[in-house]
């Protein structure tokens, strides 16, 4: 192994460790409050992770999903991100 290796893994070991206690002490305090408050803000604190490409990519699915089918009478430009969440959980045909 090369002495980059062993930097590099000790720092994903490091970074892996740092991540479950921090997520432990998440579950701690949060599940004294409310257990939903906590799934959402782990989501968020997810959602921040992802690379900007997959984000963009999945923004761009949301706004064809909610603009074709059965509504594909919507002006795109004119729909509201609400508008098309909601859409998202409906049945598409």
């Amino acid at each position: 192994m090369t002495e980059q290796n062993i930097i590099f893994l000790l720092l994903s070991s490091y970074l892996a460790l740092a991540f479950s206690l921090a997520l432990l002490v998440e579950v701690c305090y949060y599940k004294k409050r409310n257990w939903n408050y906590f799934v959402e803000h782990l989501c968020l604190w997810v959602a921040t992770l992802m690379p900007r490409k997959l984000v963009y990519w999945a923004a761009v699915l949301l706004m064809s999903y909610g603009t074709t089918g059965r509504w594909s009478d919507t002006d795109p430009d004119d729909v509201r991100a609400t508008t098309l969440l909601k859409r998202w959980n409906q049945p598409h045909e």
